[in-house]
């Protein structure tokens, strides 16, 4: 069976490859993988939105996450959408 592992940087830019890629960890990682150097968010651009568009190949208006946390959001705390049983596709 083969595995793939994605590592998913939050607010990370590429011009952080650099300095990153100077670190003997990180050098580790991406010496023995791929790396995206360059990607085009999608909107709303906030980590489980952007997460699911990268796991399911989906636009936010088809996997229906659109946010980190549910609505209503009159909860304290906020209740967060982190799980796949929010997704729709």
């Amino acid at each position: 069976m083969s595995r793939i592992v994605v590592i998913s940087s939050d607010a990370q830019v590429g011009e952080d490859l650099e300095y990153l890629s100077a670190k003997p960890n990180f050098r580790r990682f991406l010496a023995g993988g791929a790396c995206v150097r360059n990607v085009r968010s999608i909107y709303p651009s906030v980590t489980f939105p952007a997460h699911a568009t990268m796991l399911t190949g989906c636009y936010p208006e088809h996997h229906g996450v659109t946010s980190n946390s549910q609505f209503p959001a009159f909860f304290d705390p906020v209740p967060w959408t982190w799980f796949s049983s929010f997704l729709k596709c």
